[in-house]
């Protein structure tokens, strides 16, 4: 399940990110693994760290944290994920050159729209392989974007993408799974974290 909710403006980063632990909780709360009890901070201090730094729990669940200006998700799976929700914005040509393949400049357009959805599919599969961006945001190369974006070569992960609008700006949110996973959004009012 990927738990998504908006903070009222004027919120703080600090808050975007304790946010994401909060809904954390909250869908670690309807698998029945954490107690009522258990605060977002509780959980922080007993997440560990990977090699480059990707938060996990000893024996799962697995889950992807992320926010972008004033929307947070994250993702709880069974499976290891990887999420990623970025606001749509304009991207340079000198930034394209850094993130696109020529294939991929090819898929986009130079639409801005659609380089944000490339963006967010790059950085979801970073996050699944735990290597951030040592990884290297053009070791990936992606064939297709849409519903379900397509990585050239790899049959393992998949994609599931969509696009968002809040307080008028657009999003998209990208979930990368290894395996095929049940894919479902749930708003979640902030006042309730």
């Amino acid at each position: 399940m990927v738990y998504i909710t908006a903070m009222p403006p004027g919120e703080s980063l600090r808050r975007e990110h304790y946010a994401g632990w909060a809904l954390l909780r909250l869908g670690l709360m309807e698998l029945d693994l954490c107690e009522a009890s258990v605060s977002a901070d509780a959980l922080m201090d007993r997440a560990l760290k990977g090699e480059h730094g990707k938060p996990y729990f000893k024996g799962g669940p697995e889950f992807s944290i992320s926010h972008s200006r004033g929307l947070i998700a994250c993702a709880v799976y069974s499976v290891p994920v990887g999420l990623d929700l970025e606001r749509v914005r304009e991207f340079s040509p000198g930034l394209r050159g850094k993130i696109c393949t020529a294939g991929e400049l090819g898929l986009t357009g130079g639409d801005n729209s659609l380089l944000t959805q490339l963006w967010t599919c790059k950085e979801s599969h970073m996050k699944l392989t735990g290597r951030g961006f040592s990884q290297g945001l053009l070791e990936t190369e992606f064939s297709s974007l849409g519903e379900r974006p397509e990585l050239s070569g790899d049959r393992e992960c998949c994609f599931y993408s969509m696009p968002i609008t809040h307080a008028g700006q657009g999003f998209w949110l990208t979930l990368c799974s290894r395996g095929p996973i049940d894919f479902q959004i749930r708003w979640t009012d902030y006042s309730v974290l």
